[in-house]
């Protein structure tokens, strides 16, 4: 089971439909604009559909990474991308309470290290990753897209890649080069 923490998963989208998506446990921090019936989970970007058949789909037009996996989509961006970190906290704790075994976030912000407002972000941050963590859950989030040294420039912190127990993930392109 893994919970995409992004902006939502479409479950209609020709790679997800079908068992992969757990519709009982998926729920929204930041409701879909997508019209009814559809869930309050739904997708308005399509970043989230994408992360999640990046993870794993049905099979039936590209194949994921992993097969057999279930995702549990949990909307905390809205519609232009945009969410807030008291919701992407809040689903931390919930994705951990339903039991999934990852929870995926590609999603962050770059902050100023000596701020007050990055100190009090990246505490309770922490404390939500790290409640991840010690309940056995994989967290793993994307360094960004920016294209930022995170190892060697000291001025900026990514959050959440940077914060609590979990995996920061990057790429390079065809040349070895950041992405």
């Amino acid at each position: 089971r893994v919970a995409i923490l992004d902006s939502g998963v479409d479950p209609d989208h020709i790679d997800q439909n079908g068992t992969v998506i757990d519709q009982a446990t998926s729920t929204f921090f930041t409701p879909s604009v997508s019209p009814e019936p559809g869930p309050r989970w739904m997708d308005d970007q399509f970043h989230g559909t994408h992360v999640g058949g990046t993870v794993t789909t049905n099979n039936i037009g590209t194949a994921g990474t992993v097969p057999n996996v279930t995702l549990v989509a949990v909307k905390v961006l809205n519609a232009s991308g945009s969410g807030s970190f008291a919701d992407i906290i809040s689903a931390i704790y919930y994705a951990t309470n339903v039991h999934v075994q990852v929870i995926n976030m590609s999603l962050g912000a770059y902050f100023q290290r000596e701020g007050r407002d990055a100190a009090q972000l990246v505490r309770l941050m922490t404390n939500a990753i790290n409640y991840a963590h010690a309940h056995d859950v994989l967290v793993v989030s994307s360094a960004g897209n920016s294209n930022i040294d995170l190892q060697h420039d000291q001025n900026y912190i990514s959050v959440p890649c940077e914060v609590g127990v979990q995996m920061c993930v990057s790429s390079t392109g065809v040349t070895d080069t950041k992405a």
